[in-house]
């Protein structure tokens, strides 16, 4: 598996172009997942991150956040069903879709997170231990992604209507007149403004802080201990029918939209982050 592994990786350039809450929104997730990490597991995750990480100059864990998008922007498409899980909702009657809705494809981001948790948790090999971290290592990269990914509301849904009836793509066809994007999975990416496309390390740290301050972990009570994905991934989606599809196709957010998405971005950025930490404390233990 190495091999594979070895000669994938080494495929793909170490400059790309990121995704999906796009680069800053990853890596404050990364920043906040890390500042609640106990020393062990950031012992470990030390350890790890190099291993995969010097072929990219990744130089730590918040550097990596963005890394599983890098691979689509090299086109590498083997991981892209990974990164979402197309729960289907509808708007409307709509008298045009299928029925049932299509199910989301078996292999989705609440699957691969449970992969990744599943190759860290196991014994390093006593046969095999540079394959074994070196697996780790990518998987740990793949976790801390796509944690952050299942949090995001668009990444939990596809919407069928009359408009779309064959699925609006996460939000991704669903059009919207803004400066941050021109659709809505792209406008949720950027958590509405919260997450721009690029900041310094500096401003990453800066952000988390504010939002760890904004948003502690002791507000979400037994939400942060639920490490069950599916569970997110449901949470993603009642997000996305009671909040994100209120905004018109083809319409400006209004100032009201706006400070809920940017709110709500914030929380689930926070949320993602201690859960992300939480499930890396029990794994390095």
């Amino acid at each position: 598996m190495k091999k594979v592994l070895w000669t994938l990786l080494l495929s793909c350039s170490l400059f790309s172009t990121a995704f999906a809450w796009d680069s800053t929104g990853h890596k404050v997730i990364a920043q906040i997942a890390y500042d609640n990490l106990t020393p062990e597991a950031k012992g470990q995750i030390e350890i790890l991150i190099p291993v995969v990480g010097q072929y990219y100059n990744l130089n730590n864990f918040v550097d990596a956040a963005p890394w599983a998008d890098w691979l689509k922007g090299d086109s590498v498409y083997a991981f892209n069903n990974w990164h979402y899980i197309d729960q289907p909702i509808s708007q409307g009657a709509c008298d045009k879709c299928a029925q049932p809705l299509p199910a989301p494809a078996p292999e989705n981001v609440v699957w691969a997170i449970q992969q990744a948790q599943q190759v860290l948790a196991t014994p390093n090999s006593t046969k095999y231990p540079q394959e074994s971290n070196f697996e780790k290592s990518m998987f740990l990269l793949f976790l801390e992604h796509f944690v952050g990914d299942a949090h995001q509301p668009l990444h939990a849904v596809d919407m069928f209507s009359d408009t779309f009836p064959t699925g609006d793509q996460g939000g991704n066809l669903y059009k919207i007149n803004s400066s941050v994007s021109t659709n809505l999975h792209g406008y949720w990416d950027q958590g509405g403004g919260v997450f721009p496309e690029s900041m310094t390390d500096a401003q990453v740290q800066s952000l988390a802080a504010s939002i760890e301050k904004a948003f502690p972990e002791g507000n979400f009570g037994n939400q942060v201990t639920d490490l069950n994905p599916s569970n997110w991934a449901q949470e993603s989606m009642q997000i996305a029918q009671n909040i994100v599809y209120t905004i018109p196709e083809n319409t400006a957010p209004t100032v009201q939209y706006t400070a809920t998405a940017q709110t709500t971005a914030e929380q689930q950025a926070a949320l993602a982050g201690y859960r992300l930490a939480n499930i890396l404390n029990q794994i390095f233990e």
